[in-house]
């Protein structure tokens, strides 16, 4: 279908960087679609700026993965998704793109609400910022082996998505990748990943676990306790997870990055097992809950009070827990040596026809009622 849509409707233009190919403006006829300004270098094509075309349209499905042919009868390969090329389509509820591209572009599909799935091809490598903003019904996606970097805000808004898995591959990833979007319960790495990981709470780190990069906002569980091995805080790590309430943090944690916790509503006890105040970013807690209480070792009150200023009234020694049928007071069993007991045998009486000074029987020396040796 594509190639009858560059058969007929492009105009070819001389251009400094090769041949630029405009399509016809507003021919939408029949199921067709018209693009704007693909940029011809060669024989590979950067499909950009096509949303004036195809914004208003009713066009629900675009699959780019047929043969293009031009009207000089070349062939070319379309190896990029260029900036805006599909912003704003939001008829499209699915995009199947071909093997070629490797680049997906800044705002690229950006704001196409109604589109649910996406296939993008093995040979992808860049998702770059804002790639998929706001696609508000977008419910999955499968990142090929292939990807190397995602761009900030790549996935913002995307309410609908669950989960998402990081192929092997990824070296780079911005944090803010994932922000708003709402319903993601989980960030799984795959296995073999030499940059990142991610624990049994689908929350990513980098690869030693040492950096926490970012929790997902849909995450389910209430509490979370930050494993051991980290000792900093990513910026923006916590952003928009409302649905904690009570979070652990390490006693070797060393710095808690800028607005980190930001928007955290339902976060009311922030636990910090170190001793020494972690340096704090700015607007760290900024829009959390008005209840929120941090809890810090008893010696150690004083210097959080003093470093952390701004949130003084807030921090408190971190109480004892009662004991309760599921945390249980827990008993030193102490081994004392053996002690013999036994009953001194009382003095006999001489019975009658006895002569006075007749030893009385033997007495075992064991206290029956003591169960002898213990």
């Amino acid at each position: 279908l594509l190639a009858m849509i560059l058969l007929f409707l492009l105009v070819p233009v001389a251009g400094a960087a090769g041949e630029t190919w405009l399509y016809e403006d507003d021919k939408l006829s029949n199921g067709t679609i018209t693009l704007n300004n693909v940029t011809a270098n060669g024989t590979n094509l950067t499909i950009e700026n096509s949303s004036a075309d195809l914004g208003g349209s009713d066009i629900t499905t675009l699959d780019l993965s047929g043969d293009i042919i031009g009207l000089n009868g070349k062939s070319y390969t379309i190896t990029a998704i260029g900036d805006n090329a599909f912003a704003y389509c939001t008829s499209f509820t699915s995009i199947t793109l071909p093997d070629s591209v490797t680049t997906i572009g800044e705002n690229a599909f950006t704001s196409c609400k109604s589109l649910t799935s996406i296939t993008l091809p093995a040979g992808v490598k860049t998702i770059k910022a804002n790639a998929f903003m706001s696609c508000t019904n977008l419910t999955s996606i499968d990142l090929p082996e292939s990807l190397e970097s995602i761009g900030s805000s790549a996935f913002y808004d995307c309410e609908s998505l669950t989960s998402i898995t990081l192929p092997a591959s990824l070296t780079s990833i911005v944090a803010t990748a994932f922000n708003g979007c709402s319903g993601l319960t989980a960030i799984t790495v795959a296995e073999g990943n030499k940059n990142y990981s991610s624990d049994e709470n689908g929350v990513l780190f980098n690869a030693d676990k040492t950096t926490l990069i970012r929790c997902p906002e849909g995450k389910t569980n209430p509490s979370y306790t930050v494993p051991d091995t980290v000792t900093a805080i990513g910026e923006g790590a916590f952003i928009d997870c409302k649905g904690l309430t009570d979070i652990i943090l390490p006693d070797n944690l060393q710095s808690i990055g800028d607005v980190a916790f930001q928007g955290c509503t339902g976060l009311t006890s922030l636990t910090i097992l170190s001793k020494t105040p972690p340096t704090l970013g700015t607007d760290a807690l900024i829009n959390t809950s008005t209840s929120l209480q941090i809890y810090v070792p008893d010696n150690a009150v004083e210097a959080y009070k003093e470093k952390w200023s701004s949130y003084a009234d807030q921090i408190s020694a971190t109480p004892d827990i009662p004991s309760s049928p599921s945390n249980p007071p827990s008993y030193t069993i102490v081994q004392r040596p053996a002690v013999e007991y036994w009953a001194e045998s009382p003095k006999a009486e001489t019975p009658a026809g006895e002569a006075p000074g007749t030893p009385a029987p033997e007495t075992d020396k064991t206290n029956p009622s003591m169960g002898g040796m213990f």
